[in-house]
């Protein structure tokens, strides 16, 4: 006799069980077959489906307990065959379960055969089809429920169990159950054991689908493609009902961090600090696990050290990757609960320049780097600018409205970047609307100087190197002092970026005391001004003579017992001219500069070499290339600002004839548009050789122009052009001022004087035009005219005025009020 399950041998599973059995002899009507079943079967259902026996009879089958009998209502045929039924299923897993007691019987007369022993098919647990679900706790550290969810085969009673073991990214060590999702009624209590959950049951639980729901489970550190291992549903005492070796549960993300800080022990821009990192966490930190500080750009964090964590056992190590500093607990102390935490930092040095820095991220990990929780927007921290050092500005000369050097000095901490900004803040009173060719004799590159309200700003032009901390000393040329006495208000330095973004600085540079008295040069004592001209007077003393119109008589002299050109920097050189030129050479020269020049440097599209003298020969050029080249002149003082420069290019070889001279010789065969331009080229010429002053004389010059140019027009025709073409060079600049005469250039608009002008040279009263734009000034036929366009036009080159003040006209030294020096030269 044997019991064969087949789909039922799932437990909980419907199914088919066949008894087969041996008949030593036919039985009849009433006769029974009996088998007591295993305790792992649930016989209660039982009901007959067929028999393979022979003789047309059937069973009728039933239980009591354990014991089923199957009752004959017909003949039934001797042999071996089989008895089906349905209606039993397994309630746990079993192996090598045995029926007992099975036996057919003759009703009334006795036995015919038994078994004490018959095979029963092996039951397995059903599939729990197990997965875990996470809700909020699914972020790192963070409350939230968590549902394991399966399946049950059968129902469970008291004390029966569900057991499976979490993933090691989930605290089970809280774990409380909240409820069940089965029915039934009965509940069940769950317990840890390391990552091991135990939910045993009250009462009686429904089978089926349903889920276990608990809370006090949460997340480590972030983790993808967990699984919950090891479900089994057991009937205490018996088997296994279901079970599941594996189920997925829910990835976990980064937690956050709160109150988190990280605070400089200083906030002065450049300062080596020690950090101090704070942060509350809702999870442990093992004892190898890390803390992760990311500073933002600008911050040096390179030469990190000396890291913990006042807070927590142990040892640490300090190491650094870009911008992020890790601190590792070195394994030697104790798992640190959650709660506020303290980390220090040394050897981290702020960014080099003021303002607001960027944000701060603080990460904790383990010691595999999988991250915990985080705050990757730590407030940022507002950098304050250092302070400079050994300040001070000196002014060449100190008397009043002298215009003249200001040398400025200071020590600054932190590098000042190749392209970076020296800012100067002049105090109310000095005027430095003319400021140019500012330097900086400690630093190497080329300098720019701009001007805005009081403020003059030397700007490094990226050709030189980053300047490292020391010693500093910048030189602006033509600044005007203060037209009264007294000490000066207080200046500012600053040392900025090329975004303005402030490194250092001194708002309390002491102000400077102005002497009364003296200018850039002495009054004479007639009411007109006498303009000493360097150029022409020896070291030491200058002298002029009154003119008739002056107050004190018909004749005089006054002198001076100084130079005002030899306590200043030099004006620009002037008349740059090529003296020669092959296809490898050009041969320049230029006049010589006021006052004693040390050197003379030669600019050749941005490079610069250096000559003794006013004359100099380019070597090894390239043919057909154009040079640009400009002269400056230095003396103790500084630097001057450039000469006008000239664009040369080299001929294709040595008897190649220069540009200029094929296009004078071909002049005959211009067109209109082509005789402009090289009309235009020459005035330009010249007019940039007398620093853009044009007068009276340069007209008798542009005759060369004119001759040529008349062999194809009229001579009214190219008047008119030359007169054109001085109104267009007036408005775009390059005429920086006019003298006016009676040669017609005024009724073109070409010069401010007005036309009934005879002959006679302008002639400003004492106030300044620069002091009121809008005043009127007389010339000797009694016409009025203003200045404000000659004002504008003199603060575009401070040097060109410079020159013109200091010109001579006729034998004579003289203020042109007609021209850009109007309100610039002493009156």
């Amino acid at each position: 006799m044997s019991l064969a399950l087949a789909g039922n041998a799932v437990v909980g599973a419907a199914g088919n069980t066949t008894l087969t059995i041996t008949l030593p002899v036919a039985i009849g009507n009433t006769d029974t077959v009996v088998f007591t079943a295993p305790v792992n079967l649930n016989v209660s259902g039982v009901t007959f489906n067929a028999q393979t026996f022979g003789g047309g009879g059937a069973f009728v089958c039933g239980a009591a307990g354990q014991v089923v009998t199957c009752t004959a209502n017909g003949a039934v045929t001797a042999g071996t065959a089989t008895i089906v039924m349905t209606g039993i299923t397994s309630i746990y897993a079993a192996t090598t379960q045995t029926i007992t007691s099975g036996s057919a019987t003759d009703t009334g007369n006795g036995g015919l055969a038994t078994d004490a022993s018959g095979t029963v098919t092996d039951t397995t647990p059903s599939n729990a089809n197990a997965s875990v679900t996470l809700t909020t706790n699914s972020v790192v550290g963070a409350a939230g429920n968590t549902t394991l969810d399966f399946s049950l085969g059968v129902a469970l009673g008291n004390g029966d169990t569900v057991v499976f073991t979490m993933p090691t990214n989930l605290d089970v060590s809280g774990v409380t159950y909240v409820s069940q999702a089965f029915g039934g009624g009965g509940d069940f209590a769950c317990v840890a054991a390391l990552q091991v959950i135990t939910c045993t049951s009250d009462g009686t639980i429904t089978g089926g689908n349903g889920n276990i729901i608990m809370s006090g489970i949460t997340s480590l550190f972030v983790a993808a493609g967990q699984t919950v291992t090891a479900v089994t549903t057991t009937d205490t005492g018996n088997g296994v009902v279901s079970s599941d070796a594996t189920g997925a549960v829910d990835n976990t993300t980064v937690g956050a961090l709160s109150a988190t800080n990280v605070e400089p022990a200083t906030f002065v821009a450049g300062s080596t600090n020690i950090v101090t990192v704070t942060f509350t966490t809702t999870t442990i930190l093992l004892n190898d696990d890390k803390v992760k500080v990311t500073f933002p750009v600008g911050f040096n964090v390179a030469g990190a050290n000396g890291a913990a964590c006042g807070t927590m056992d142990g040892t640490f190590t300090t190491g650094v990757a870009g911008q992020i500093v890790t601190i590792t607990r070195n394994a030697d102390g104790t798992t640190e609960p959650v709660g506020v935490q303290t980390c220090t930092i040394s050897g981290i040095i702020n960014p080099g320049v003021a303002g607001l820095s960027g944000t701060y991220s603080i990460l904790t990990t383990t010691n595999g780097d999988v991250s915990r929780q985080q705050d990757i927007a730590v407030s940022a921290d507002t950098i304050t600018p250092a302070v400079l050092s050994a300040t001070s500005v000196v002014l060449g000369n100190s008397a009043t409205s002298f215009t003249g050097s200001v040398t400025a000095s200071f020590t600054n901490s932190i590098s000042i970047p190749a392209n970076g900004k020296i800012v100067v803040t002049f105090p109310v009173g000095f005027n430095v609307t003319g400021a140019s060719g500012a330097t900086c004799s400690s630093m190497d590159g080329t300098f720019s100087t701009s001007v805005a309200a009081q403020i003059v700003t030397i700007t490094r032009q990226n050709d030189g190197t980053p300047e490292v901390a020391g010693p500093q000393t910048c030189t602006i040329n033509i600044v005007k002092n203060p037209s009264s006495g007294g000490i000066t208000g207080t200046f500012t330095l600053q040392t900025t970026t090329t975004g303005d973004a402030l490194i250092e600085q001194d708002n309390t540079v002491p102000g400077v005391n102005i002497s009364g008295g003296g200018g850039a040069s002495r009054r004479s004592s007639s009411s007109r001004s006498t303009i000493v001209d360097p150029n022409t007077t020896s070291s030491g003393s200058s002298s002029s003579s009154g003119g008739s119109g002056g107050s004190g008589g018909s004749g005089g002299s006054t002198s001076s017992s100084s130079d005002s050109s030899n306590d200043t920097v030099p004006l620009a050189p002037k008349n740059l001219v090529t003296t020669e030129q092959t296809p490898t050479s050009i041969s320049i020269k230029w006049d010589a500069s006021n006052g004693s020049i040390s050197s003379y440097t030669v600019y050749v599209n941005g490079e610069k070499s250096v000559s003794s003298s006013t004359n100099y020969t380019l070597t090894n050029l390239d043919k057909n290339t154009t040079y640009n080249i400009s002269i400056s002149a230095s003396n103790s003082f500084g630097e001057s600002a450039r000469s006008v420069s000239l664009d040369v290019t080299t001929p294709n070889n040595s008897s190649q004839e220069s540009k200029q001279e094929r296009t004078r010789q071909n002049m005959k065969t211009m067109s209109k548009m082509e005789l402009k331009t090289e009309v235009r080229r020459v005035l330009v010429e010249w007019i940039s050789d007398r620093n853009g002053i044009f007068n009276d004389d340069d007209l008798t010059r542009v005759q060369k122009v004119r001759k040529l140019a008349e062999m194809r027009s009229s001579k009214n025709s190219v008047r008119a052009l030359i007169l054109e073409l001085l109104k267009e060079l007036r408005e775009d600049g390059t005429i920086q001022s006019l003298d006016c005469g009676s040669n017609g250039i005024a009724n073109n608009g070409a010069c401010e004087c007005n036309s009934g002008y005879s002959g006679d040279k302008c002639q400003t009263q004492q106030t300044a035009c620069a002091d009121s734009p809008t005043y009127n000034f007389t010339i000797n036929n009694g016409s009025t005219q203003t200045c404000d366009w000659l004002t504008k036009n003199a603060q575009k080159s401070a040097s060109r005025v410079a020159n013109y003040c200091n010109r001579t006209v006729n034998g004579e030294k003289v203020s042109k009020s007609c021209s850009a020096a109007c309100g610039m030269c002493t009156l």
